[in-house]
C-alpha cells in the first residue's frame, strides 16, 4: 500500500528509502493506489515522501481463474519497468502480480530482490496447488538464468523451506529481518503519556493488542484469557477491522467483558503511545505470522511481551528471556502468563529491558538497511 499506509511491509520500504536516498542513490517507491484493503483509491498518481518519489499504479480486480491467486494487477507496470533498464528492482511480495512482472524483468538482466512476507505455513498448502506449482517453477527458471535475482525471508526458519523444499541454492536465500525505530519509543510527555492511558478502560494492569483484526490474530483467545486473568486487567484491542470486528465485540459481551475491552483504531503517533502505555503487549496469534513486528516494537519500548509458538515469533522472542512463550489456540496458558506477569513487576521490567536490548542488537532500521544495501551492491550492474 502507498504511504501514509502504517503497515509491516509498508514501514520497512519507507525506512529502506529513506535509508536509499541518505546514501545518495534515488530511489522511487511504487504502489497501488488502494488507499487499503477495502478503502477508496489515492486521486494522486504522484506523491513526495520526504523527498523520495512514490508513484500510484491503479489497481483492477481480475476475474479470480484468470489471474489466481494474487489477481490484482497493476496497471501499466510491466512498461514501467521496462523504461528502467538500469534499476535495481525489489519486489514485496512473492507470489503477487508485481513480483511476476518484476521477474519479468530480471531475463532481460535487471537485478532484482524478491522479499518474501507470507509465513511458511501459508506458503506450503499454497504450493501443493497446481497454480502454485507453476509459480514456484516461474520462480526457479528465472533465478537458474539470472544470477542477479535474490530472495530474502525475515526469519532463519523460512529458509529452509526455500533451499529444501524448493530447491533454491541457500546462497540465494538471504536473512533480512524487519525492523524499527526504538527512538519512536522515547520521544514521550507527561501529557502524551496520560492522554495513551486513557485509551484504556478503567483498570491496573494496561493489556495491549495491536494488529489487524483477522482470525489469524487469534484476538478470539485473547478475549477467552481474559475471564481467567487477573480482573484487574483491561485490554486495549487497536487495529483496523480486516472483517470481525463486530464478532469479537459480540464475544466480549457474551463472556461479560465490555467493562474490561476497549476496541480503537489509532494513528502512528498514537499507537506509539499506546505501546509506551501498555504493561504487557500480547501477540496471540494462531497463524500466518512469519515474523512478527508488533512484538519486536513492543520490546523496543521496553514492554513485557506474550507470543504465541507461531510462525517466526519463538525466533524473535526468546522464551523467558524477552518474553514469555504460549501455545496457540490454549486461553488457559494465555491467562496464566497473564497472571504471573501481573503479579510480578520485576519480571515484566526484565523481560522489558532484555527485549530492548535484543532490537537494539539485531532489529533496528540501521541493521535493516544497511543489510539490503549490501544486497543491493552485490547485485548492481557495473
Amino acid at each position: 500500500l502507498s504511504p501514509p499506509a502504517i503497515g509491516g511491509v509498508e514501514r520497512l520500504v519507507n525506512a529502506l528509502a529513506a535509508a536509499l536516498r541518505r546514501a545518495q542513490h534515488t530511489p522511487e517507491v511504487w504502489a497501488t493506489d488502494r488507499q487499503g484493503f477495502h478503502d477508496g483509491r489515492h486521486r494522486e498518481r504522484r506523491a513526495d515522501l520526504d523527498g523520495v518519489l512514490v508513484r500510484r499504479f491503479r489497481t483492477v480486480r481480475l476475474p479470480f481463474v484468470l489471474t489466481d491467486p494474487h489477481h490484482l494487477v497493476w496497471v501499466g507496470l510491466a512498461r514501467a519497468l521496462r523504461a528502467r533498464r538500469r534499476a535495481i528492482i525489489h519486489a514485496h511480495s512473492w507470489p503477487s502480480w508485481q513480483a511476476h512482472a518484476a521477474l519479468e524483468r530480471a531475463r532481460a538482466g535487471a537485478p532484482v530482490v524478491v522479499t518474501v512476507h507470507h509465513d511458511v505455513e501459508s506458503l506450503r498448502e499454497y504450493v501443493r496447488l497446481t497454480r502454485g506449482k507453476r509459480w514456484l517453477a516461474r520462480l526457479r527458471r528465472v533465478m537458474d538464468r539470472s544470477p542477479r535475482v535474490m530472495l530474502t525471508v525475515t526469519t532463519a526458519r523460512e529458509q529452509p523451506f526455500w533451499v529444501a523444499e524448493v530447491g533454491i541454492p541457500s546462497e540465494r536465500v538471504h536473512i533480512i529481518p524487519n525492523g524499527c525505530d526504538p527512538g519512536e519509543f522515547d520521544a514521550r510527555t507527561p501529557e502524551g503519556d496520560a492522554e495513551a492511558r486513557a485509551l484504556w478502560p478503567a483498570c491496573e494492569l494496561r493489556v495491549l493488542f495491536i494488529g489487524r483484526l483477522v482470525h489469524a490474530k487469534g484476538v478470539d483467545v485473547l478475549l477467552r484469557a481474559l475471564p481467567r486473568s487477573p480482573a484487574h486487567a483491561g485490554l486495549l484491542i487497536a487495529g483496523p477491522d480486516g472483517g470481525i470486528r463486530r464478532s469479537l465485540e459480540v464475544l466480549a459481551a457474551r463472556l461479560a467483558l465490555t467493562a474490561r475491552v476497549r476496541f480503537v483504531e489509532v494513528s502512528r503517533p498514537q499507537l506509539a503511545g499506546a505501546i509506551r502505555a501498555a504493561e504487557v503487549v500480547v501477540v496471540p496469534s494462531r497463524s500466518g505470522e512469519n515474523f512478527g513486528i508488533a512484538a519486536v516494537e513492543a520490546m523496543a519500548a521496553r514492554r513485557a511481551v506474550v507470543v504465541t509458538r507461531c510462525g517466526g515469533l519463538p525466533e524473535v522472542v526468546r522464551d523467558e528471556e524477552t518474553g514469555l512463550v504460549v501455545p496457540p489456540e490454549e486461553p488457559d496458558a494465555l491467562a496464566a502468563a497473564l497472571a504471573r506477569l501481573a503479579s510480578d513487576p520485576a519480571l515484566r521490567t526484565r523481560l522489558g529491558e532484555a527485549g530492548h536490548d535484543r532490537v537494539l542488537a539485531h532489529y533496528t532500521w540501521d541493521h535493516v538497511t544497511e543489510a539490503f544495501l549490501r544486497l543491493y551492491q552485490q547485485i548492481a550492474p557495473p
